[in-house]
């Protein structure tokens, strides 16, 4: 995975170049037990930890929100 997506989606989105390390499961593993490739993504350790903390924050979604985010990420993911 680290090899397909080397350098961290959300600092590329900021316009920042820093090599990914961590594997991190889009909608969290513990709350949706999706572990397909869609809702992967690479991440620094910084943005890794703000994006656990927000999502700490937040607390689980319903079982409904966390099926359509799933849905829109696999659609994203086949387009």
């Amino acid at each position: 995975m680290l090899l397909e997506e080397p350098y961290c989606r959300e600092c590329l989105k900021a316009g920042r170049r820093r090599q990914a390390r961590i594997v991190d499961h889009i909608v969290p593993l513990e709350w949706s037990q999706c572990d397909e490739r869609y809702n992967k993504q690479a991440l620094c350790i910084a943005c890794h930890d703000e994006k656990s903390k927000q999502e700490r924050a937040a607390g689980r979604p319903s079982n409904e929100e966390l099926a359509a985010r799933l849905r829109r990420l696999k659609a994203e993911w086949l387009t």
